[in-house]
C-alpha cells in the first residue's frame, strides 16, 4: 500500500547505508565563508560546508537571501484529510478533474487531498479548507465518512512560472539551489538530486540548468 512516510524513511536509511550522515539542527544563521564555503550557525553548533545545497522547500527564500539572491518563492499550502478504509471501497485513486482533488487508498487509511492556498509560511492553518473535502468526497463516494480521522496542512514551494530553482547561486560557485517544485517535490526529487550532484561534481556545465536559474525574474 501507499506510504510516502515509509518511502522517505527507506531513502534516508539508504543514504546512511552509503555513508551519508543525517544531522538534525535548526539553522539560525547562514552566511558566506572563506574560499567560497558556507558557514551555518545551528542549534548544534557551527558547521562549515565546503559545498552547500539549499533545498529547504517553501522555507528556502531567506536562505537564498543570505547569499544576496531574492527569489519570488511562495508557499502553495495544501490540505488533506484521512479517514479509515472501512466504508470507502477503493482499489485505486479516484480523482475529480473539475474540483481538482483526489481520493487515494493508503496504508493507514484513505486520503483526500488537493487545493492550493496562498497564505505564507507563518499563517495558521485554515482547517475549514480541509473539512471541505468531506463534502466533495461524498459527491464521488456516498459511503464516505462524515467526519475525518485527521486533518493536515503542509507547505509546497511554488514559483510564479511553476518551474523550480536549480543551479549555482550567482557569485557563490560552491552554493547551489534545489527548491521550488510545487506539488511535485517527491516526483522530481530523484531527478533534481542527480542533476545537482552532477553539477557539484563537475560532470555537467551550469548552462545545462540555465532555464531554472534563480535570477530569471530579475
Amino acid at each position: 500500500m501507499v506510504s510516502p512516510f515509509k518511502l522517505v524513511q527507506s531513502l534516508a536509511a539508504l543514504f546512511v547505508q552509503k555513508g551519508g550522515v543525517i544531522q538534525r539542527a535548526h539553522v539560525e544563521q547562514l552566511r558566506p565563508g572563506h574560499d567560497g564555503a558556507a558557514i551555518l550557525n545551528t542549534s548544534a553548533g557551527a558547521v562549515r560546508a565546503e559545498h552547500l545545497v539549499i533545498c529547504a522547500g517553501a522555507f528556502s527564500k531567506p536562505f537564498a537571501a543570505a547569499f544576496g539572491i531574492d527569489v519570488p518563492l511562495e508557499s502553495w499550502r495544501g490540505y488533506h484529510i484521512m479517514v479509515p478504509s472501512a466504508g470507502v471501497p477503493l482499489n485505486g485513486v479516484v480523482a475529480d478533474g473539475e474540483m481538482h482533488f483526489a481520493v487515494t487508498p493508503m496504508e493507514d487509511g484513505v486520503r483526500v487531498a488537493g487545493l492550493i492556498e496562498l497564505a505564507g509560511v507563518d499563517a495558521p492553518p485554515n482547517y475549514a479548507r480541509a473539512d471541505l473535502f468531506v463534502r466533495l468526497a461524498k459527491c464521488l463516494i456516498p459511503t464516505f465518512p462524515d467526519t475525518p480521522a485527521s486533518r493536515w496542512m503542509g507547505h509546497r514551494p511554488g514559483m510564479p512560472d511553476t518551474l523550480p530553482v536549480l543551479g549555482r547561486a550567482a557569485g557563490h560557485p560552491k552554493v547551489y539551489f534545489a527548491f521550488g517544485h510545487g506539488q511535485f517535490g517527491l516526483t522530481f526529487g530523484a531527478v533534481t538530486g542527480a542533476a545537482i550532484a552532477d553539477l557539484v561534481a563537475g560532470r555537467t556545465a551550469p548552462s545545462a540548468l540555465a532555464a531554472y536559474d534563480a535570477l530569471r525574474f530579475q
